[in-house]
């Protein structure tokens, strides 16, 4: 395990090259999906009937499933970064579970985006872009950390400054 992050800076960038590195590994595919469906693209559906309504059905209850145990799992163990701690190695706790959370909203992303593909349904794009905005009210912001990593006076001083921690 990595000893913790040298000072804010170091945090911030890598933690928003992984949030937005997360974010475009579906969105790509997912312009493209949405493309042939706004073309009206004569293909037919990969299924129809019945078998794509239970498949339909199953898919968003395992993207609900997907959403709700990232938030679960993250509001769990948030509580569990020892305020005993270095800074430094606070910040790489958050960092580690914030990119768990991640990458749970990323499968219920890349789900949506696969039975957006097999439906042909517009209802599973605006599950894409829902998710797309929790990722949005996620994002880690300097307030956001301080809050929720319960930081004290000096440790955000310490942050503030941009030193070595």
């Amino acid at each position: 395990m990595e000893k913790g992050f040298k000072n804010w800076s170091e945090f911030y960038q890598k933690i928003n090259l992984v949030f937005n590195a997360i974010i475009a590994f579906s969105l790509l595919p997912f312009g493209w999906v949405y493309l042939e469906l706004e073309r009206g693209v004569k293909r037919p559906p990969l299924l129809e009937g019945t078998g794509l309504m239970v498949l339909s059905g199953a898919f968003f209850v395992l993207i609900v499933l997907l959403l709700w145990r990232a938030d679960k799992t993250y509001k769990r163990d948030l509580p569990a970064i020892s305020r005993a701690l270095p800074l430094g190695e606070k910040l790489m706790a958050y960092y580690q579970l914030q990119v768990r959370k991640f990458i749970w909203f990323e499968g219920a992303a890349v789900l949506a985006l696969v039975i957006t593909f097999v439906s042909k349904n517009f209802l599973f794009v605006l599950v894409y872009i829902f998710i797309l905005f929790l990722f949005s009210l996620g994002r880690p912001k300097y307030d956001r950390v301080v809050e929720q990593l319960r930081l004290t006076k000096d440790e955000q001083k310490l942050l503030e400054t941009d030193v070595e921690l």
